[in-house]
Parts: structure tokens; C-alpha cells; sequence
């Protein structure tokens, strides 16, 4: 027997909430496509901290992998309310809290390791730098980009390029120069736009969070619901 009364609305509303898991799944997934494909301006913050530009790629690839997994989810949550199929809502209820687990897991090491992830910024922009006043390219443009969009020079300040003599002070950007007022170095500034950036990702991950938990409690009850009927249909 099917769930009858308020417990029907229980039912949709599991439907309704994987369906959102699944429409998260395809723009994740294309945010992930978008970072593989397409150059930005936040392209440019990862290239001044990682001249192989692995970490925008790798950010893409995490997307993809991650929009898929919660595509699937809700695809199965979706089907396993649809049809009041005990496995597949138990299946989807498992592998959900196990996402959530490891979300968790993640967040923690993330607020852990956030010192050692800013001496991997600093160090990762020292050695980008060096390359960006010795040749031209991808590295050099991302510099002179981030310099201009945040008005900063430097790693520290402007003397930076002084340190490296002739060479570089002939490659820095015109406001870096001697007769204008010592500007703030790129390094903090850099670090803040990312850490904004990625705290939108952050409250992104929150409410996904909070979704798959809902989600969870609403395939347990429906379980329930559904284990009642057949008792009730055998009695």
C-alpha cells in the first residue's frame, strides 16, 4: 500500500528537493566545464599563485567529478520516491550521508591547514614573480592584470622590483614606480580575494549541507511510511 495523507506530501517533497540535487549536479558540473574551457579574471589570481595553472585546472575537474556524484544522487532520490522503492531510498539515503560525512571531514582540514595554505600562497606568487620580470607569457600578463585590477605592486610593495635591479624595474607597471606613493603588495590582497571567492563556494557548501540533510530525514521517514503500508497490507 502507498503512503496515504500527510505522508504523501513527504513523498513529493523528497522528489522535489532531489530534483533540486540534480539541477545543483548539472550547474556545478558546468561551472567545473566553464574553469576547463574558459579564461577569467579568477583564472588569473590562480596563475600568479601556481604558474602550471594545476590548481585552476584541478578546481575544474573537482567540479565536474562533484556535479556528476550529486546529479546521480538526486536522479536515484528522485526515482527511489517516485516508485517507493525501499533500496533505492536506503541506497540514496547511505551514499548522501556519506557525502556529508566527507564534506565535513573537509571543511575541518581546510580550517586546519588554512596557515600552511597561505605560506603555499606566498611561496607559490615568490616564484611566480621571479618568472613573470624575466620573460613575457601567460605568467606575466596574469601579473600585470592582478597588479592593475587591485591597484597592489609587488609580492610586499613596489621595491620588490628594485631588488632585482634594471631588468625589473624596466617590467613593472608605470604606477609602481619611484615617484609615486609606495603601494601595498599584491600578497594580501590576492589571499583576500581569493578567501572572498572561495567563501561563496563555502555558503554554497553550507546549503548543500543543510539540503542533504533534509534530504536524508526525508527519505528515513518515507522508509518508514512505506515498511507501515506493507505491514498493514499483509495484516
Amino acid at each position: 500500500m502507498g503512503v496515504e495523507g500527510c505522508h504523501r506530501v513527504i513523498k513529493y517533497l523528497m522528489v522535489f528537493f532531489n530534483f533540486l540535487f540534480v539541477v545543483l549536479g548539472i550547474t556545478v558540473m558546468g561551472v567545473g566545464i566553464y574553469a576547463k574551457i574558459k579564461s577569467d579574471d579568477f583564472n588569473y589570481y590562480f596563475v600568479v599563485i601556481d604558474e602550471t595553472n594545476s590548481t585552476w585546472e584541478n578546481f575544474g575537474v573537482l567540479c565536474i567529478i562533484v556535479g556528476v556524484i550529486v546529479m546521480l544522487l538526486g536522479g536515484s532520490g528522485c526515482y527511489g520516491a517516485a516508485k517507493e522503492s525501499q533500496m533505492c531510498l536506503g541506497f540514496f539515503a547511505t551514499l548522501v550521508f556519506i557525502v556529508f560525512i566527507l564534506e565535513i571531514v573537509a571543511g575541518g582540514m581546510g580550517y586546519h591547514y588554512r596557515d600552511s595554505l597561505e605560506s603555499t600562497i606566498k611561496k607559490g606568487m615568490e616564484k611566480t614573480f621571479n618568472t613573470s620580470i624575466q620573460t613575457n607569457g601567460t605568467v606575466h600578463d596574469a601579473w600585470s592584470h592582478v597588479q592593475g585590477e587591485l591597484k597592489c605592486c609587488g609580492i610586499n610593495n613596489n621595491t620588490d622590483y628594485f631588488r632585482y635591479g634594471g631588468v625589473a624595474e624596466a617590467r613593472m607597471p608605470f604606477f609602481c614606480g619611484k615617484d609615486w606613493p609606495e603601494l601595498s603588495g599584491c600578497y594580501n590582497k590576492v589571499k583576500n580575494e581569493l578567501e572572498g571567492k572561495w567563501g561563496v563556494w563555502a555558503g554554497a557548501a553550507i546549503g548543500i549541507a543543510i539540503v542533504e540533510l533534509i534530504a536524508i530525514v526525508f527519505a528515513l521517514l518515507l522508509i518508514r511510511e512505506i515498511r507501515r503500508g506493507d505491514s498493514y497490507t499483509v495484516v
